[in-house]
């Protein structure tokens, strides 16, 4: 599937980003009220026509997203740089990790070495953008999770996702209506709090004998590689992300 085919599909009514007279005295926590707060930190990968979500620091997408290979110079070793649309600001980054089978890349800040001041325009951007709220929270086998997805305009889809294995890296999600081509690598977030719980990655065929459309998104702090959630996203889950293990006589 090429990244700027439509990655999610089903077929209902549109629901618009709420506003805060909208929601009322709902649930919702703020940021999720809020069309500008999500805004900040969805960004565009231009090259492939897929988008990104910031947070910690670095930035989610799908790995199909990005134009990095394993092949030729690039695997040797060479400075690979992809570039990102924040808006007005247009930035450089790097692949920091990079897991195709899940279909999760990792992208941050070039070597400033090399790099000074694309560096410094991806640090300047990070100190003025808050990013996304990573889902920590446990999704109980077989139980459904309500979400919602950020389509292209910016008006949200219904869905749920749903898992059989606890810790697998991958989510089965069920869309009420078709996502728009161009929205891969964009945030999918929980319906009642908007953390960011999994990634737009790729989608079914419309079956008019079922209701929606089902396909696979990627969850960060099971998909990405163990040193890349323990680098960057340790404070976002303390008790997934402590690997220690005690040995017997071990002192501690």
């Amino acid at each position: 599937m090429s990244p700027s085919s439509p990655l999610l599909s089903s077929v209902t009514s549109r629901h618009p980003l709420p506003t805060a007279r909208a929601l009322g005295r709902r649930s919702c926590r703020p940021r999720f009220m809020h069309q500008k707060n999500i805004l900040d930190y969805v960004v565009e990968l231009p090259a492939r026509g897929g988008r990104g979500v910031f947070t910690s620091g670095v930035i989610l997408t799908a790995a199909h997203c990005i134009t990095f290979t394993t092949e030729g110079e690039m695997a040797l070793g060479d400075d690979f740089v992809e570039e990102v649309r924040a808006g007005a600001r247009r930035l450089k980054v790097a692949p920091l990790a990079v897991e195709p089978v899940s279909d999760i890349a990792l992208l941050g800040a070039l070597d400033d070495q090399v790099f000074y001041e694309e560096a410094q325009a991806y640090e300047e951007f990070c100190a003025l953008t808050r990013g996304a709220t990573l889902f920590a929270g446990r999704i109980k086998a077989r139980q459904p999770l309500a979400v919602r997805i950020l389509d292209l305009d910016n008006t949200w889809i219904n869905g749920t996702v749903k898992l059989f294995d606890e810790h697998a890296p991958r989510l089965w999600l069920k869309a009420d209506r078709q996502i728009s081509g161009g929205c891969s690598g964009g945030p999918i977030l929980t319906a009642s709090g908007g953390d960011l719980v999994a990634l737009v990655s790729n989608s079914s065929i419309p079956n008019k004998s079922v209701t929606g459309v089902t396909g696979l998104c990627p969850r960060p702090l099971y998909a990405l590689p163990v040193w890349a959630c323990r680098k960057y996203f340790a404070a976002a889950s303390p008790s997934r992300l402590s690997f220690r293990t005690h040995r017997k006589g071990a002192r501690r």
